[in-house]
């Protein structure tokens, strides 16, 4: 609106006219000022917010390479153990709350197998069947809850001890609290490792697997992508290596002569 006073007052009035402009001028030098400290402050708030997204997508990464990284342990441990994934869950928090740890029953569990082979008489004496209700023998994992069941029934005494012992060898003396059902009974605490939310599903694992072989395979390509850039880069450093070894002599006589300069500089 002032813009269309100005034409109206140049036409009629000459002071008027350079009212209109100063008043038009000043209202434009606000209009900048106002557009210049929003831009400024729109330029923060972008950079805050360009910020935050990057801080949360670090942090989003982090923590689903950490639960990968969880996922893949459960898998891999669980296979060398010789459990299924929900048991080394179950059983890693059950030793836990006993004070042991779940790797224990690695060596536990091969001997705990060999001495069922053999039809070892504790099994009997413990009323254990080596065989499931279709006749099919059972696995390392069945017969681990057997016996810590049975043996959490018993009272604590030598014999208890020589029958862990001998079932599954050392790891017997090392899960004696377990045994003796110092943090509860073994059912108990496998039922409580599920109402905490401490058993991944298979579905969940397989994806932390997949993930962790995933991030594995793109570090190494690009470990081998640098390595091949290297070897590109090699023949050129050997080129500047011999070209100063060459000229070794030539660096030490201008060392000679500048050596004197520091001295007095020094």
């Amino acid at each position: 609106m002032e813009i269309f006073k100005l034409f109206g007052s140049i036409l009629v009035n000459t002071d008027e006219a350079d009212k209109s402009l100063a008043k038009t001028d000043k209202s434009a030098k606000s209009v900048a000022s106002t557009l210049g400290s929003g831009v400024k402050t729109a330029a923060k708030w972008g950079a805050a917010i360009g910020t935050a997204a990057a801080g949360a997508a670090a942090g989003m990464y982090k923590m689903a390479t950490s639960s990968a990284s969880v996922a893949d342990d459960v898998d891999k441990m669980s296979q060398k153990i010789g459990v299924s994934r929900e048991a080394y869950q179950e059983l890693s928090f059950a030793l836990s709350q006993s004070g042991t740890d779940v790797s224990k029953l690695q060596t536990g569990l091969k001997t705990l197998s060999t001495q069922a082979e053999k039809g070892n008489k504790y099994f009997d004496q413990l009323g254990i069947s080596l065989t499931d209700i279709n006749g099919n023998a059972k696995t390392q994992e069945e017969l681990f809850y057997d016996v810590t069941n049975a043996l959490q029934n018993m009272e604590a005494g030598t014999e208890k001890t020589a029958i862990a012992t001998t079932l599954l060898g050392k790891s017997g003396t090392e899960l004696m609290p377990l045994f003796n059902g110092a943090a509860g009974s073994l059912d108990e605490m496998r039922q409580q490792a599920h109402d905490l939310g401490l058993v991944l599903e298979d579905e969940v694992i397989d994806n932390g697997v997949n993930l962790t072989d995933t991030l594995d395979q793109m570090k190494r390509s690009l470990g081998a992508v640098m390595t091949q850039l290297g070897a590109r880069l090699m023949p050129i450093v050997k080129k500047a290596a011999d070209f100063i070894i060459s000229n070794i002599p030539k660096i030490n006589k201008l060392i000679e002569q500048i050596a004197p300069i520091f001295e007095k500089a020094f």
